[in-house]
């Protein structure tokens, strides 16, 4: 039986690379541990995970001081610089 999606039977095909490898985007640029902001506004939140070039995950705290914690895409985010104010 040949599999048509199979690269060793079909050397035409490329594979599609794996998720987890695909780069950061350049601009902007996060880290683990950067305070950010929604560019509409919000509360500042705290950059949990950087590893998509369409994902970065944040953390703040909400209402109660409940954690809450989201993924948005780098275009919507500004970095927040020392005392508050934007980078």
């Amino acid at each position: 039986m040949v599999l048509i999606d199979d690269p060793r039977q079909n050397p035409r095909r490329q594979p599609h690379p794996p998720t987890l490898e695909r780069p950061l985007l350049s601009v902007p640029q996060f880290q683990v541990g950067d305070v950010v902001r929604l560019k509409s506004g919000g509360p500042l939140m705290t950059v949990q995970q950087a590893t998509y070039a369409d994902n970065i995950v944040c953390t703040w705290f909400g209402e109660s001081n409940k954690r809450m914690s989201e993924g948005f895409h780098p275009r919507t985010l500004q970095k927040i610089g020392p005392e508050g104010a934007n980078d």
